[in-house]
């Protein structure tokens, strides 16, 4: 077998080695590198949907819906509705009552739940007349929970006056009252209890349950029934409301 004779010195031997073995480690590094930068490369951002997007909507619309135009120039927080929105209406009331223990016609007038702001602040007043009974009351009261809940609370103070079967009662009026929201702004229950002057001798108890239901869009009919006791003096009242709602 005969040998190559490469012909070439030693010097030229290492050099070609050293050159070859370069090439192999940087095909390789290469070869591992490219994947990874391509992995590690900065995206390029994509570009955002407008706030504001063009709606397909039948022409017109928008100038016949200034709920949709408001909507889209500030879109509403659901929960900010939830928390400051009420449930239920303020109600302006009116109409016919009477004694269930002697058949004694009457009437009743108030105004119930008259917001402060956005807040659980209302004032509300109603005098009623059956006969020769009658009672006046004014209240302000503070709902605890939010005003779009469908249940509510509210500790209520004011001043009272009630005159039954020759017993006068009149001074402070503490109590409370709690509504239980059936559909918003249509249907409600509510309950109530107060008492005027608590602690005399002639302390007068008053218990009320209501259900309002709406008729339209601003009118209300409205039932309360009502039980009234003055020391050892006590009668049981029907009314049936009708209500507007401002």
């Amino acid at each position: 077998m005969k040998q190559l004779n490469w012909g070439g010195s030693e010097s030229q031997v290492r050099f070609l080695l050293g050159f070859t073995l370069a090439c192999g480690i940087g095909c390789s590094v290469g070869g591992w590198q490219a994947p990874l930068l391509a992995q590690t490369a900065t995206p390029t951002p994509q570009a955002s949907p407008s706030p504001n997007p063009d709606l397909d909507l039948p022409a017109g619309t928008l100038e016949q819906s200034p709920v949709l135009r408001r909507w889209l120039e500030k879109p509403p927080d659901v929960l900010d509705d939830i928390r400051r929105d009420p449930s239920f209406p303020t109600r302006i009331q009116v109409g016919p009552t009477r004694s269930l223990e002697d058949e004694r016609g009457g009437f009743a007038v108030g105004v119930e739940d008259v917001f402060v702001g956005r807040t659980g602040l209302t004032f509300s007043s109603q005098y009623q007349q059956t006969g020769d009974d009658s009672r006046l009351q004014a209240h302000a009261r503070y709902y605890l929970l939010p005003l779009g809940s469908r249940f509510n609370f509210a500790p209520q103070v004011g001043y009272g006056q009630a005159y039954l079967q020759g017993d006068r009662t009149s001074g402070v009026d503490i109590g409370y009252k709690v509504i239980l929201v059936l559909s918003r702004g249509s249907s409600d229950i509510n309950f109530s209890q107060s008492w005027i002057k608590p602690g005399s001798d002639n302390e007068t108890r008053l218990t009320r349950v209501g259900v309002g239901y709406a008729l339209t869009r601003d009118l209300r009919l409205a039932t309360d029934f009502q039980w009234q006791r003055t020391g050892e003096r006590s009668d049981r009242r029907a009314g049936l409301l009708l209500e507007w709602t401002p």
